[in-house]
């Protein structure tokens, strides 16, 4: 018996060595090989008060009318207490503060959210991932980790424009049937379209989530559809809305210290289009990629991805992602290395050389 337990725990050992040098072998072999490509540096946006520190952890982008909402993972980071807030930016701002001379920085005013019965999804683990509005209606994605055990979640409520404040129902919230199960990892990302709402579960890779979905709700949060989700390696971490002709942009990030965890297979946006310079010298992924949602399932299109310039020294965990008009895209990262608000200039006309 002790002979066999030995042999079973040896190849185990084993098993997780050759993943991880499997893992090491793929991300050198990508990152030598491939042509560069351009990648676009980030402007970065300036922000002021408590939004501008670490711990306001910004997790999404929409827009709602002119207002670009600012999603804290936890709302009620300030107080504690049933009341929340969400940030909010007029476009005006941003665009004075992008295409004129203004310099100045830029303060969120916010709405007022109420929380009430919602605690129990604000411990550590838990908390708001995705956020998207159709008309005068929000829905927010959640992730709950109850003793030790990831669950996907959405709710919908109310936005009082008048008033600043946002209600939410709390019967409203439904179960997001995923196609894995991974510690921590949840659905981050919302595509959303007049009454269709797709939440998106953030491992798509596929080592870790072969035969990937996602589910189709209504505004009334009741699944109509489930659809194929093409493999796409690292995390999706949010999502722009769904345009007339069904495209639409993610965030398509990798902190090195996922690739553990993620276990990448080969990238096959690397093998066709290559890889921006500053990502052949390193480990991080920080790029976002078009999707077309068509004949009832989501795919990859055929335009090139948007890679963003690296940190020499550090990643940037992007979380929020929203189009600001045809001029490029807005992005925001969570509490690593910091928050930062940027914006990425794209021609979205642009189609490069095969």
């Amino acid at each position: 018996m002790k002979n066999y337990f030995s042999k079973y725990i040896t190849i185990i050992l084993l098993f997780i060595i050759i993943s991880c040098s499997s893992t090491k072998e793929i991300f050198d072999a990508e990152k030598s090989t491939f042509k560069t490509i351009d990648e676009i540096e980030p402007r970065i946006i300036s922000l002021e008060g408590e939004i501008s520190e670490r711990k306001s952890e910004i997790s999404g982008l929409c827009w709602f009318n002119d207002f670009l909402l600012l999603l804290p993972q936890y709302p009620n980071f300030l107080t504690k207490n049933e009341n929340g807030i969400i940030y909010y930016i007029k476009k005006g701002e941003i665009n004075n503060y992008l295409f004129s001379n203004a310099s100045n920085v830029i303060s969120p005013k916010t709405f007022k959210i109420d929380l009430s019965d919602l605690d129990k999804y604000f411990n550590e683990g838990s908390g708001f991932e995705g956020i998207s509005v159709i008309d005068n209606k929000i829905f927010l994605t959640i992730e709950s980790m109850k003793n030790g055990e990831m669950q996907s979640l959405i709710i919908s409520g109310d936005i009082d424009s008048t008033n600043k404040t946002i209600s939410l129902d709390k019967n409203s919230i439904k179960n997001i049937p995923v196609s894995a199960e991974i510690f921590n990892l949840s659905c981050e990302a919302i595509a959303s379209k007049n009454d269709t709402i797709i939440p998106i579960y953030e491992a798509n890779g596929k080592n870790v989530n072969p035969n990937t979905f996602v589910n189709i709700f209504n505004n009334n949060l009741e699944i109509q559809e489930k659809i194929n989700f093409p493999n796409v390696e690292y995390r999706i971490t949010d999502a722009t809305i769904i345009d007339e002709n069904g495209k639409f942009w993610a965030i398509n990030y990798l902190f090195p210290k996922d690739g553990k965890k993620l276990i990448p297979a080969e990238d096959q946006l690397f093998i066709r289009y290559g890889t921006g310079k500053t990502h052949r010298n390193s480990k991080a992924v920080e790029r976002i990629v078009e999707f077309e949602l068509k004949n009832h399932k989501i795919s990859i299109t055929d335009k090139q991805p948007v890679y963003i310039k690296l940190l020499e020294n550090d990643s940037r965990n992007w979380e929020g992602l929203a189009k600001l008009d045809e001029k490029g895209f807005l992005v925001i990262t969570d509490t690593f290395p910091q928050t930062i608000f940027a914006f990425i200039p794209y021609n979205f006309s642009y189609l490069p050389e095969k």
